[in-house]
């Protein structure tokens, strides 16, 4: 707990940086690190200078916007540097520069219905679903994801025998809604393969997922 308070005081430290007596504040919106494949808002000021001199520049990424408000986005993981200038006499000084890690959103995770984790569903349930998503949990940020394509495996209780099925849409067809008919309890449904779309990343596979029919 000790060493996690003080990475956070490093962290807020080294948003605030004094450069010839004219500090500049360097606000992540968010939290303290950026993200690939979505816009991350900064707010950025510096005393005693005139806001609309400020100018932004990132070794790696882009920076769009301003003045004040300022938009972040990342071309790569790993860690890119922010550097602020003022205009003065038409040309640019350097006011202070801070660095930041840029890190990766946290995979999507496939559901179907209300169903996301391991656990046991009602036929009734299923049956009734047309389309099958994935989304992100616990996140802070608006972002999306699109099902590209999944396999799904039925292993039936009385025979153990497996049905397979590929399918490459995210919309759950006719054969797909038969094979859902015919389910009993004690079949186990596995969703495997999954490729998902989500900023920063093109058909990526999640976590598979299995359900036992209650």
């Amino acid at each position: 707990m000790l060493m996690k308070r003080l990475l956070v005081a490093c962290i807020l430290c080294c948003c605030l940086v004094c450069l010839n007596a004219q500090p500049i504040s360097i606000q992540l919106d968010r939290m303290n690190e950026f993200y690939i494949g979505i816009d991350n808002p900064i707010t950025i000021t510096a005393s005693n200078v005139n806001y609309k001199n400020i100018v932004v520049k990132a070794e790696n990424g882009i920076i769009s916007g301003g003045p004040i408000k300022f938009t972040y986005s990342a071309s790569k993981v790993g860690v890119d540097i922010l550097t602020v200038y003022k205009i003065a006499n038409g040309k640019l000084k350097k006011l202070g520069s801070v660095p930041y890690r840029i890190i990766r959103i946290s995979p999507p995770v496939f559901k179907i219905g209300t169903y996301g984790r391991y656990q046991k569903v009602k036929k009734s349930v299923i049956i009734n679903q047309e389309f099958v998503r994935a989304e992100f949990e616990n996140s802070f940020f608006d972002s999306k994801a699109r099902v590209d394509s999944f396999t799904l495996v039925v292993t039936k209780i009385d025979s153990c025998k497996s049905i397979i099925v590929k399918n490459r849409t995210n919309k759950i067809g006719d054969e797909l809604h038969n094979i859902f008919e015919n389910l009993q309890s004690g079949d186990i449904i596995l969703f495997k393969d999954i490729f998902v779309s989500y900023p920063g990343f093109e058909s990526e596979e999640i976590e598979p997922l299995t359900l036992t029919v209650e």
